[in-house]
Protein backbone atom coordinates (compact mmCIF):
# COMPACT_ATOMS: atom_id res chain seq x y z
CA UNK A 1 0.00 0.00 0.00
CA UNK A 2 1.67 3.56 -1.03
CA UNK A 3 0.29 6.52 1.35
CA UNK A 4 0.77 9.21 0.94
CA UNK A 5 0.03 11.64 4.31
CA UNK A 6 -0.32 15.46 3.59
CA UNK A 7 -1.40 18.91 5.44
CA UNK A 8 -2.31 21.96 3.57
CA UNK A 9 -0.20 23.33 6.02
CA UNK A 10 3.00 21.57 5.63
CA UNK A 11 5.75 23.24 3.39
CA UNK A 12 5.66 20.33 0.63
CA UNK A 13 5.65 22.31 -2.63
CA UNK A 14 2.06 21.12 -2.82
CA UNK A 15 0.46 24.02 -2.32
CA UNK A 16 -1.77 24.15 -5.47
CA UNK A 17 -3.94 21.43 -6.44
CA UNK A 18 -2.67 18.60 -8.57
CA UNK A 19 -4.66 16.66 -11.01
CA UNK A 20 -4.47 13.02 -9.37
CA UNK A 21 -3.36 10.23 -11.67
CA UNK A 22 -5.35 7.06 -12.81
CA UNK A 23 -6.12 4.84 -9.85
CA UNK A 24 -5.03 7.32 -7.36
CA UNK A 25 -7.09 8.17 -4.78
CA UNK A 26 -7.20 11.21 -2.27
CA UNK A 27 -8.71 11.35 0.97
CA UNK A 28 -9.31 14.25 3.14
CA UNK A 29 -10.38 13.86 6.88
CA UNK A 30 -11.05 15.61 9.15
CA UNK A 31 -11.87 15.57 13.34
CA UNK A 32 -14.25 17.75 15.20
CA UNK A 33 -14.45 18.00 18.84
CA UNK A 34 -18.02 19.16 20.75
CA UNK A 35 -17.06 19.86 23.87
CA UNK A 36 -20.47 21.26 25.24
CA UNK A 37 -21.75 17.99 24.08
CA UNK A 38 -18.93 15.49 24.85
CA UNK A 39 -18.47 14.27 21.79
CA UNK A 40 -16.03 13.94 19.08
CA UNK A 41 -16.61 13.61 15.19
CA UNK A 42 -14.63 12.40 12.41
CA UNK A 43 -15.34 12.19 8.76
CA UNK A 44 -13.29 11.69 5.46
CA UNK A 45 -13.94 11.72 1.38
CA UNK A 46 -12.57 9.82 -0.86
CA UNK A 47 -12.28 11.41 -4.58
CA UNK A 48 -10.48 9.85 -7.73
CA UNK A 49 -9.87 12.31 -10.39
CA UNK A 50 -12.41 14.63 -9.06
CA UNK A 51 -15.27 11.99 -8.48
CA UNK A 52 -16.48 11.55 -5.12
CA UNK A 53 -15.92 7.83 -4.84
CA UNK A 54 -16.89 6.95 -0.64
CA UNK A 55 -17.86 9.38 2.27
CA UNK A 56 -17.98 8.35 6.13
CA UNK A 57 -18.26 10.28 9.71
CA UNK A 58 -18.70 8.77 12.57
CA UNK A 59 -18.75 10.02 16.60
CA UNK A 60 -17.83 8.89 19.57
CA UNK A 61 -17.96 9.94 23.59
CA UNK A 62 -15.29 12.11 24.72
CA UNK A 63 -13.83 15.13 25.58
CA UNK A 64 -9.80 15.24 24.56
CA UNK A 65 -7.20 18.06 22.84
CA UNK A 66 -8.08 18.65 19.59
CA UNK A 67 -4.86 17.58 18.25
CA UNK A 68 -5.65 13.79 19.94
CA UNK A 69 -9.06 14.18 17.86
CA UNK A 70 -7.34 14.30 14.84
CA UNK A 71 -5.08 11.52 14.71
CA UNK A 72 -7.99 9.83 16.06
CA UNK A 73 -9.68 10.83 12.59
CA UNK A 74 -6.70 9.76 10.70
CA UNK A 75 -5.99 5.98 12.47
CA UNK A 76 -9.79 5.87 11.55
CA UNK A 77 -9.50 6.88 8.18
CA UNK A 78 -6.39 4.54 7.99
CA UNK A 79 -8.62 1.65 9.09
CA UNK A 80 -11.54 2.67 6.51
CA UNK A 81 -8.39 2.21 3.76
CA UNK A 82 -7.61 -0.73 4.51
CA UNK A 83 -11.30 -2.20 4.74
CA UNK A 84 -11.63 -0.51 1.44
CA UNK A 85 -8.93 -2.49 -0.02
CA UNK A 86 -7.07 0.76 -1.68
CA UNK A 87 -3.92 0.20 -2.89
CA UNK A 88 -2.37 4.30 -4.03
CA UNK A 89 -4.06 6.56 -1.26
CA UNK A 90 -2.98 10.24 -0.68
CA UNK A 91 -4.31 11.60 2.46
CA UNK A 92 -4.79 15.16 3.49
CA UNK A 93 -5.50 16.50 6.58
CA UNK A 94 -5.53 20.59 8.37
CA UNK A 95 -3.81 19.42 11.56
CA UNK A 96 0.01 20.31 10.88
CA UNK A 97 0.86 19.45 14.50
CA UNK A 98 -0.29 15.59 13.14
CA UNK A 99 0.84 15.27 10.00
CA UNK A 100 4.33 16.23 11.47
CA UNK A 101 3.82 13.89 14.88
CA UNK A 102 3.38 11.11 11.77
CA UNK A 103 6.35 12.40 9.71
CA UNK A 104 8.50 12.06 12.89
CA UNK A 105 10.68 9.51 14.87
CA UNK A 106 10.94 11.68 18.29
CA UNK A 107 9.15 9.69 21.02
CA UNK A 108 6.40 11.53 23.15
CA UNK A 109 5.57 9.76 26.10
CA UNK A 110 2.24 11.37 26.01
CA UNK A 111 -1.77 10.40 25.33
CA UNK A 112 -1.08 11.97 22.08
CA UNK A 113 2.64 10.55 21.34
CA UNK A 114 0.51 6.99 21.96
CA UNK A 115 -1.95 7.49 19.35
CA UNK A 116 0.99 8.02 16.79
Amino acid sequence: MALCFFSSGLDTGLEHYTELGLNKIKVNVDGALFLSKGWLGVGGVARDCGQLLKAFSMSKSGCVDAAIVEIVSIKETLSWIKRKGWMDVQLENDCLVAIQALHSSIYMPSPFGLLV
